[in-house]
């Protein structure tokens, strides 16, 4: 219903309640990380980003629902790549906040690529901040699988061969769907089980979007972005929770109405 809504041009707060495009996607981003803390320029880019990729899964779920066809497929595989560099720019901006936040010196700090979440680029960054502030560091490795995951993707999106698209039609004794899928590899595959994917009951699509047929993997981009999405925001709203930055919904909290749109967002809109 959302995404048809948004599809016809319609933002609904709530049942009653339309405001426009930009409005709703912030919106939406204030109430899945509250702790973004305003006022700073790194985690002004972080929240940029943030938002985009908000639009880019409504982008993609816009072509699943569309159905199966060279342009819905052309333009799933498009957003999910840019998905993707959304994803590691996110991290980027994390860290590029962290250094900030704690004036960091460490060897080659003058590098960009060095102040990383990533381990092995950012192993100086990581070590050098972890001595300032150990919680966030530990917050980090328990995470390490789903960064792992969005820098593999990123490696063969962005400096490798691209992850080709393919359409699907499944018919068997249980009856027949298509689909459109992205290719990825045994490596990808195990890295997303890693981050909890599991097989559904009546489904021969994973959680994460993985279908497995004749030791080939593919992978449903709508269902992967809106799992990926979900560790995100939790690995995001607690790491700028131990950089500092307080919840701006629970500061809310019993002030005058200014708060209201806010919190009638959180109750009553539909969507991711």
């Amino acid at each position: 219903m959302d995404l048809f809504a948004k599809y016809n041009g319609k933002y609904f707060i709530s049942r009653n309640y339309l405001c426009n495009k930009g409005m709703w996607y912030w919106l939406s981003f204030r109430s899945k990380v509250p702790n973004f803390h305003v006022e700073d320029f790194f985690l002004g880019v972080f929240s940029i980003r943030f938002v985009y990729l908000l639009k880019t899964i409504d982008e993609i779920g816009f072509q699943y629902y569309l159905g199966v066809d060279n342009d819905t497929l052309d333009d799933i595989q498009y957003y999910f790549n840019y998905f993707i560099v959304l994803t590691s720019g996110i991290f980027d901006s994390l860290a590029l906040a962290t250094k900030d936040r704690y004036k960091l010196c460490f060897r080659s700090d003058n590098i960009r690529s060095r102040i990383s979440l990533e381990k092995k680029a950012g192993k100086d960054f990581l070590r050098t901040f972890g001595k300032e502030n150990p919680s966030l560091r530990e917050h980090i490795k328990r995470y390490v699988n789903f960064i792992n995951l969005i820098y593999k993707l990123r490696e063969s999106i962005v400096h490798r061969e691209i992850p080709q698209g393919m359409d699907f039609e499944y018919r068997g004794y249980n009856g027949k769907w298509k689909c459109n899928f992205v290719e990825i590899s045994e490596d990808i595959q195990r890295l997303i089980h890693q981050n909890g994917d599991k097989q559904q009951e009546y489904d021969l699509v994973s959680c994460w979007g993985i279908y497995n047929i004749s030791d080939e993997y593919r992978l449903e981009p709508f269902r992967f972005v809106k799992s990926a999405t979900k560790v995100l925001i939790e690995f995001s709203n607690e790491y700028l929770r131990l950089l500092g930055c307080k919840d701006f919904l629970e500061e809310l909290k019993g002030k005058d109405d200014k708060s209201s749109i806010e919190f009638l967002y959180n109750d009553e809109r539909l969507g991711f």
